[in-house]
């Protein structure tokens, strides 16, 4: 807050749940700040807000009456001009931006922000952004840091394909501080799709490459190979959206069971490589 200013400008403010705290900008009934308007008050000035309202009949501090509604316009507009506490707030973030835009922005880059875990199958926790390593490491005690690329053999029995759907992750690569996982994911179109999450950026994904490579089952190891590559997926984006965006490979369920799943072993073999850019440019 400027020293050469005789009055408050709440643009600067920049600890805004303190300012909060210290005015008692906070509803009596929920307690949560006053961040938006409408903010209703009694006959007597007791303030709450827009969420409680229309539950209340009595204040809830001296129990007037609360007919006929009554707004507190002046604060309204204190509150709306007031920076904003980025929304992950309440897993410790303490930036607040007066700007909308950078505050999406922030929001979007925020080290507190939550994820879902990429192993959706068996585990749905959120966590944030932060301490998403630690938490994928706890899914894979024996994580490959010295190799970067893998030869996953997964079994498959048949009625997996009579299955509505089948998600699995086989393996987990650590490159550059981020770790890298495969997701598999036979989808109720009867579409099989492969990708690699990585715990890292949606700006750091361009940096990166996987790829996946098949051949088919019966075939000699000189014999040509189904691969694809692209580029990681941030953790941030959600399975739908990798799909639908086409950022990932899509096979029908015809060719899996046909070309790749050999049904003598009853499994499903191929191998997968994570690549930086400079590495594939060579």
């Amino acid at each position: 807050m400027s020293l050469n200013k005789s009055y408050l400008d709440v643009k600067d403010v920049k600890d805004v749940k303190g300012f909060q705290e210290t005015y008692r900008l906070e509803c009596p009934v929920c307690l949560d700040p006053l961040t938006k308007s409408p903010i209703f008050q009694c006959y007597n000035g007791h303030l709450y807000c827009s969420d409680c309202e229309p539950k209340l009949f009595y204040c809830a501090e001296c129990r007037v009456d609360l007919r006929p509604k009554s707004k507190n316009l002046a604060l309204a507009r204190l509150v709306e001009a007031l920076p904003k506490s980025c929304k992950f707030a309440k897993h410790g973030c303490n930036v607040a931006e007066a700007v909308a835009k950078k505050k999406i922005d922030h929001e979007k880059q925020c080290p507190y922000r939550t994820v879902t875990c990429p192993y959706q199958f068996f585990c749905k926790q959120e966590v944030t952004f932060k301490d998403v390593n630690i938490h994928v490491q706890g899914h894979n005690p024996e994580i490959s840091s010295n190799e970067s690329k893998k030869r996953v053999v997964k079994k498959l029995e048949e009625n997996y394909f009579n299955w509505k759907k089948v998600n699995w992750h086989s393996s987990c690569i650590q490159l550059d501080d981020m770790f890298f996982s495969d997701i598999v994911y036979r989808d109720e179109s009867k579409t099989w799709h492969f990708w690699f999450y990585m715990t890292g950026s949606e700006e750091k994904t361009k940096d990166y490459f996987y790829t996946i490579e098949f051949r088919a089952v019966g075939m000699p190891s000189n014999a040509p190979i189904l691969a694809y590559r692209n580029h990681v997926v941030s953790i941030d984006v959600p399975y739908e959206e990798v799909i639908n965006s086409g950022n990932c490979l899509s096979l029908a369920d015809s060719v899996v069971k046909k070309q790749l799943w050999n049904e003598e072993k009853k499994n499903f073999e191929f191998w997968v490589q994570i690549e930086k850019m400079e590495e594939v440019d060579k």
